[in-house]
């Protein structure tokens, strides 16, 4: 048992490969060209090969070689072998033309849910055979995505302090607040001041998305700390804020 595996070791993937063209191809000067290498080179391999496993590989009485019943054997798992290599090498080659795979997107919900769906089919239209897995959630939650490796790509807010990430600004847009038709904002025929709007009873996002945080901001630049003890009608979903403002 012990001789065997020492027999074993001795062998590389390079015999074994020579061996896998030599019994492909037949023959030791076909093998030789193929692997442009000499003749009594690939002899000396399969030679070596043959010592290892205590077998010949070849009957070499006839002017044609043939595979021994040990040789067969041997060939049928280089056949499995080589095979693996081969798709190893068709996988990644798909992988590096973007032809298969998964593309996890982690995405905030106002990018998630206005902005990537139209980037999506067209991505499917280009690649088909790419799977996508797209995971939802606040700013900070799908930058932790990306910073752990647990998706690819994110879309959300700019957030500091990434420290393997780099960000790439795709769009800006300003905000704008809303108010339902019945509200006695909308027959208002001038503007807010801060206070006033402070004064309301918002429907804002959870805290920690964007939308909040900037507009926490601008309470604080103008003054207004009020806001900040003020209840609010907090939302996490995008579609139920509109629900929200449509009906009050």
């Amino acid at each position: 048992m012990h001789k065997n595996q020492f027999g074993i070791t001795r062998m590389n993937l390079e015999h074994l490969k020579t061996f896998h063209v030599v019994a492909s191809l037949g023959s030791f000067t076909e093998a030789a060209k193929a692997l442009y290498m000499t003749q009594p080179a690939v002899s000396q391999q399969i030679q070596g090969i043959e010592h290892a496993l205590r077998n010949p590989l070849f009957d070499r009485s006839k002017r044609q070689i043939r595979l021994t019943a040990k040789g067969k054997i041997l060939f049928s798992y280089t056949q499995k072998l080589f095979g693996i290599f081969r798709e190893i090498e068709n996988v990644f080659s798909d992988l590096n033309h973007l032809l298969t795979g998964e593309l996890t997107i982690a995405a905030s919900a106002v990018m998630g849910n206005y902005f990537l769906s139209s980037f999506i089919g067209e991505f499917y239209k280009k690649y088909p055979l790419i799977s996508i897995r797209l995971e939802m959630g606040d700013s900070a939650y799908v930058t932790h995505l990306v910073e752990e490796g647990l998706a690819d790509v994110a879309l959300s807010r700019h957030v500091k302090n990434l420290k393997h990430c780099k960000q790439k600004l795709l769009i800006k847009e300003p905000y704008v607040c809303v108010c339902g038709p019945t509200s006695p904002l909308a027959a208002m025929k001038r503007s807010l001041s801060a206070k006033e709007f402070a004064e309301n009873y918002l429907v804002m996002r959870q805290k920690g998305s964007r939308m909040r945080s900037k507009l926490e901001e601008w309470f604080k630049c103008v003054g207004v700390y009020e806001f900040l003890s003020m209840p609010v009608i907090e939302v996490k979903e995008p579609l139920h804020k509109r629900w929200v403002i449509c009906y009050n």
